[in-house]
């Protein structure tokens, strides 16, 4: 990562139009289990003067022992204008994950601690940005802040166990939060807090389940009632007895005859 960030410095000297995206994601589930992704994107400016320079983005990942790394794959993937090369590692148990995210995650996730309980599943981790952009930062000191920013985007992002308590994510996108890292900032606190055993939309299964089954039941009352209405004037209709015809005005029958 640190050869990369100098070819990076170098690269910022001679273009400000270039772009290098870096993201750490982390899923985990309510059984401990979860994933590590990282990803590493390039824009064709970058990836064309890094082969001018006799280095290849394509074996970034060379310097990690990913052989030794259960379950590990490597991919690439076309996204807009940039190529992202990307390693997922599987993790059947996180309590047991020596370094999560391992050497791969290295300046991105300092400490990265994930506490579960029976309802609770707590994460808090330090990214230092320092080790990120270079240990000693003299690779990265000539160029300004704001061009630093122009180029490089960091995000860490976690996909938390159902309903999400609490957070100080740049932002919440269902049960995924993103932190994006401020270049200006020595460190990124991360703090995500979640309850696995209730769903995302805000309440428990069984209230939903509850709330479901009141409004069936007022829909049925509501159908019973309009239906009994409309029969009982049918019912009225149907029953009631003509009445007979007026005579007409002015023509009245003459008195029946006499009887002998």
């Amino acid at each position: 990562m640190r050869r990369l960030m100098i070819l990076v410095a170098a690269l910022a000297l001679l273009l400000t139009a270039c772009k290098i995206e870096v993201n750490a994601n982390f899923t985990i589930n309510a059984d401990k289990s979860g994933s590590v992704v990282m990803e590493i994107g390039f824009d064709d400016e970058v990836q064309e003067f890094a082969q001018s320079q006799g280095s290849d983005p394509t074996e970034m990942f060379a310097d990690f022992d990913l052989e030794s790394v259960p379950g590990a794959t490597v991919s690439e993937e076309r996204r807009g204008d940039m190529n992202f090369y990307i390693v997922t590692v599987p993790i059947d148990d996180l309590t047991a994950a020596d370094g999560l995210g391992g050497e791969m995650a290295q300046g991105l996730t300092d400490s990265f601690d994930i506490t579960f309980t029976e309802d609770r599943v707590i994460v808090e981790g330090t990214t230092a940005l320092d080790d990120a952009l270079g240990d000693s930062g003299e690779d990265t000191a000539a160029l300004p802040m704001d061009m630093l920013a122009d180029i490089f985007s960091i995000n860490v992002r976690i996909t938390m166990p159902g309903k999400i308590l609490d957070n100080n994510a740049t932002s919440v996108d269902g049960n995924t939060l993103t932190w994006s890292v401020d270049l200006a900032s020595p460190t990124l606190d991360i703090y995500a807090e979640s309850n696995p055993n209730e769903s995302a939309g805000g309440g428990s299964m069984t209230m939903i389940l509850i709330i479901a089954g009141a409004v069936i039941v007022a829909a049925l009352l509501l159908w019973l009632w309009s239906r009994s209405r409309s029969g009982g004037s049918g019912a009225a209709a149907a029953t009631a007895t003509p009445a007979a015809p007026a005579a007409p005005a002015g023509d009245t029958p003459p008195p029946p005859p006499p009887s002998e």
